[in-house]
């Protein structure tokens, strides 16, 4: 697949091996642009939310990168923790960070850090593609707060 050029001044979509992840985050970010940028390769796929050209939001199919298991990596709940939210999550429809905050087994500073550490794996994890396909839309971004600073665990 080539790459197409559009007024942008970027491709918008095409391979990952003709157009790198870190060129495409340079170029959309150099553009101000808000969209989103849709990626695959293998059975992976992730889509970067973009505000004014800055990556806020990465959605990714990935078990490794859902927040309960990063937070479980972090050490700041455990295993069991997360299944009990993973089921209260299908009874009540809440996210699964609400849900921890709520039943006071994560803290809203912890819940932050999680938040920032998730989006860093979902976006680094891109860098490592070397196959895929990508396309970016323009428009607006859901309205997820995008994370700031990297606050280290309080325990």
């Amino acid at each position: 697949m080539t790459s197409a050029d559009t007024d942008l001044g970027f491709p918008t979509k095409g391979s990952l091996k003709r157009v790198p992840f870190s060129s495409l985050l340079r170029d959309i970010g150099g553009a101000g642009v808000t969209g989103s940028l849709y990626l695959m390769s293998g059975d992976t796929k992730k889509v970067v939310f973009f505000v004014d050209g800055r990556p806020t939001v990465v959605r990714s199919n990935l078990a490794s990168e859902f927040l309960g298991q990063v937070l479980t990596d972090q050490g700041l709940i455990t295993q069991e923790q997360c299944d009990n939210t993973l089921e209260a999550i299908r009874r009540t429809g809440k996210k699964q960070g609400e849900l921890l905050v709520e039943m006071g087994i994560l803290s809203e500073h912890n819940l932050r850090y999680g938040l920032e550490e998730q989006l860093r794996r979902k976006l680094f994890e891109i860098f490592a593609w070397e196959e895929g396909r990508f396309q970016f839309k323009e428009g607006p971004s859901p309205s997820s707060p995008a994370p700031r600073r990297p606050a280290p665990p309080r325990r």
